[in-house]
């Protein structure tokens, strides 16, 4: 009898824990939006931006098998990664520019090989540093910097004040691991 009411609760606790991870993840989506400095429409322009770029890049087989990483900011886009030639990086960067929508392009996209399983592990670990140095940092405000690392390189983005900007750049550039920073923040 103990076993047949288990059986029949099991499913029910399914759901129920499949509630708590909707609820769970809605609360951290919903930090993550009150954390950013842009307004809720800027952010989700930005990130349908993202995507139709993506998309176009994934419709060329060439470019789709590259390792390119998109990062929309207020209309503008970084992007990084690599591309096995100069011919691929320039037309990668040629399909982003003419994305509509995007009004400026960082392009950082490095010529070479992929990077590998344990340069990516490598480079989510930088960013959980510098993100961690930035965000205890008490005499700025960081909270409105986005950070992205590529095969040690650090990438700064968003909109912050020209010394808050000034103090992350010469915090991360210190920081152990830390190969270049490629400071893409817009001053207010």
């Amino acid at each position: 009898m103990k076993r047949m009411a288990m059986l029949l609760c099991l499913p029910l606790l399914v759901n129920l824990s499949g509630c708590a991870l909707v609820v769970a993840g809605g609360a951290v989506g919903a930090t993550v939006v009150a954390m950013d400095g842009r307004d809720v429409g800027t952010q989700v322009d930005d990130n349908s931006l993202r995507l139709r770029v993506e998309s176009h890049l994934n419709d060329d087989q060439t470019l789709r098998e590259q390792r390119i990483q998109i990062v929309a900011y207020n209309g503008n886009v970084l992007i990084f990664g690599q591309a096995e030639t100069d011919r691929i990086r320039d037309q990668a960067v040629r399909v982003t520019r003419d994305v509509n929508g995007v009004n400026r392009v960082y392009d950082q996209l490095r010529v070479g090989p992929k990077a590998s399983l344990s340069e990516r592990s490598r480079d989510t670990f930088l960013t959980s540093r510098v993100k961690a140095a930035l965000i205890t940092d008490s005499e700025f405000d960081h909270s409105n910097i986005k950070v992205y690392s590529e095969k040690g390189e650090v990438f700064l983005v968003g909109v912050t004040t020209a010394d808050a900007a000034a103090d992350a750049i010469e915090q991360v550039r210190h920081m152990n691991g830390v190969e270049r920073v490629i400071d893409v923040l817009e001053r207010r």
